[in-house]
């Protein structure tokens, strides 16, 4: 990933049925999901995950994912382990259907 910090999930409280969420005041959450969803915009990729990630205070994020990633354009690539330090870097924005920004950087 190149600046991947630069994720935008947008509105994290609005999710469906399908998964669990449990949210303890501003710095403590955990969130069990899994997804499945594709994304046809600027950039084309599926997305097939299962991730477990605990946040706790704004410094602290640990996220343990299995993610495949397959990217129509550039690049194809998997990853299977991220940390985050510094979590307030990302914004939410409705992290149930993900809309990335800026995820993909061209070279």
């Amino acid at each position: 990933f190149i600046n991947f910090s630069t994720m935008v999930f947008i509105n994290f409280s609005t999710m469906v049925p399908i998964h669990q969420f449990q949210y303890h005041g501003i710095h403590q959450f955990q969130y069990h999901g899994i997804h499945q969803f594709q994304y046809h915009g600027i950039n084309q990729f599926q997305y097939h995950g299962i991730h477990q990630f605990q946040y706790h205070g704004i410094n602290q994020f640990q996220y343990h994912g299995i993610h495949q990633f397959q990217y129509h354009g550039i690049h194809q690539f998997q990853y299977n382990t991220m940390v985050f330090i510094n979590f307030n870097t990302m914004v939410f924005i409705n992290f149930s259907t993900m809309v990335f920004i800026s995820l993909f950087k061209r070279p």
